[in-house]
């Protein structure tokens, strides 16, 4: 009888999980206990996996916190009209077409001449001149500071921020057309 050699009771291989590409990792998250630690913990080869997860929100950010200061910024420049709306046309844009056209306002009108008062810090005269864009005026500062923060730590606010931002948004637009009505009705 032929000697066979002893079976061994080695366990099976076990197939190694494949890598998660960096893309499919929202920020903040981790898909083990290495990369919960903090980006100083990164290996020095995980450069394209640390753009990947820092990148998008960072760029993000500096857009929105561009997109709202520079109106804000423009505004500051622009000497806000004494009839209070028509600001605007300092910068070359023609008279609102609502206005043209029906002869009434639009829920927009005055809304330039309302941060052009909000950026000297005269808040009064801006919600006299348009509630709306008084309130958005100040929903924009509130979005660029959480803007900064998310530049800075490169980190996604958690829901309950984006919630109420979005709410604060909703409530602004709100404003817009309740104070649109009443400027109407007189």
């Amino acid at each position: 009888m032929p000697l066979q050699p002893p079976e061994t009771d080695t366990p099976a291989r076990i197939a190694e999980p494949e890598p998660i590409p960096a893309e499919a990792i929202p920020c903040g998250a981790a898909t083990n206990s290495n990369e919960a630690s903090s980006v100083e913990g990164m290996s020095p080869g995980n450069d394209a996996a640390l753009k990947g997860i820092f990148l998008r929100p960072r760029l993000l950010a500096f857009v929105v916190i561009l997109g709202l200061v520079t109106p804000l910024l423009v505004a500051r420049t622009l000497s806000p009209s004494t009839h209070g709306l028509g600001t605007h046309q300092q910068l070359g844009l023609p008279p609102c077409s609502m206005r043209v056209l029906f002869g009434i306002r639009c829920p927009a009108c005055g809304m330039t001449t309302s941060w052009s008062h909000w950026t000297r810090g005269d808040w009064w005269a801006s919600l006299r001149t348009n509630a709306g864009g008084a309130c958005l005026a100040f929903v924009a500062v509130g979005i660029v500071a959480i803007a900064a923060k998310v530049l800075w730590t490169g980190r996604v606010p958690e829901p309950p921020t984006t919630y109420r931002v979005g709410w604060a948004i909703v409530a602004v637009g709100g404003i817009t057309v309740i104070d649109w009505f009443v400027r109407l009705s007189q």
